[in-house]
């Protein structure tokens, strides 16, 4: 797995949990897990791959996720904004990743 791709599900995970969403954090770690223990060309590794893609963007996807911090270490418009920048990270990142 890309050491990027595995840094920005990190990010996601723990930003979700600041939120206090630890059932959608797991969802990803799940996925996070997968990769990690998957080699690149199985059909496991595939389907988290695509799992990832549909769940970043579109409707009902980690951008329409609402973030409300659970502590003042992050405001609401912080987290709004890293929440932007891990999708469009993930979405760049897995797109380099089915193009090898």
């Amino acid at each position: 797995m890309s050491h990027s791709v595995d840094e920005i599900l990190s990010g996601m995970i723990e930003l979700l949990r600041e939120c206090g969403l630890d059932s959608k954090a797991d969802w990803f770690l799940h996925r996070r897990d997968v990769l990690r223990d998957s080699l690149t060309e199985s059909a496991q590794f595939s389907d988290a791959v695509r799992e990832l893609d549909a769940a970043t963007a579109g409707m009902g996807g980690f951008t329409d996720i609402p973030l409300t911090p659970r502590s003042d270490r992050i405001t609401v418009q912080d987290a709004r904004d890293k929440q932007w920048e891990l999708a469009e990270g993930l979405g760049d990142a897995i797109e380099k990743l089915t193009s090898q």
